[in-house]
């Protein structure tokens, strides 16, 4: 996936591989801000995203191993 917005551009992809015990979904994303001074931000961007990533795929892992 590709993103493009006034502050920020990057792109991004999810991969998903088997393993010996299940599933494994990695999630990749490189991008940078068009203005120096968001530099500064970036780790804590990075902490936000990671945090919300990982509620999400368990909320995801949750739903396809459901027997709903």
């Amino acid at each position: 996936m590709k993103y493009q917005s006034d502050e920020f551009a990057g792109d991004g992809a999810h991969s998903v591989d088997a393993t010996d015990v299940g599933t494994r979904v990695t999630y990749r994303f490189d991008g940078s801000p068009k203005n120096p001074f968001f530099n500064l931000l970036i780790p804590l961007m990075k902490m936000r995203i990671n945090r919300t990533a990982k509620k999400n795929y368990a909320k995801l892992k949750g739903i396809l191993e459901s027997n709903v």
